[in-house]
């Protein structure tokens, strides 16, 4: 098959910091503050963040889930945090307890 196909490509697209480096780049220019800077970021995030799930970079969308939270303006995460405290869906620690905002 080798012959057929060649071999095999070890090629990395993405590693854990590119998420970092997405959501910093939209920090430092104030946040996301429309709806398709949003739609922009999730589309790119979530290409990302499925691609370090599938080869077991990262164990879990909720891994990435305060990362993708930078991406807002402060006045912003602290209403989502505030909204995810109030909803009890916060992301759960290894022993099961949630993980603080």
């Amino acid at each position: 098959m080798l012959e057929i196909w060649g071999k095999r490509d070890n090629t990395i697209l993405h590693t854990p910091q590119d998420l970092i480096d997405l959501s910093s780049k939209i920090s430092k220019k104030g946040g996301l503050t429309t709806v398709q800077e949003y739609k922009t970021h999730l589309g790119k995030f979530s290409i990302i963040l499925h691609y370090l799930i599938k080869n077991e970079q990262l164990s879990a969308k909720e891994d990435a889930s305060y990362q993708f939270l930078m991406a807002f303006s402060l006045a912003s995460q602290k209403n989502i945090k505030q909204a995810l405290v109030n909803q009890k869906q916060l992301p759960k620690g290894p022993d099961g307890s949630s993980k603080p905002p």
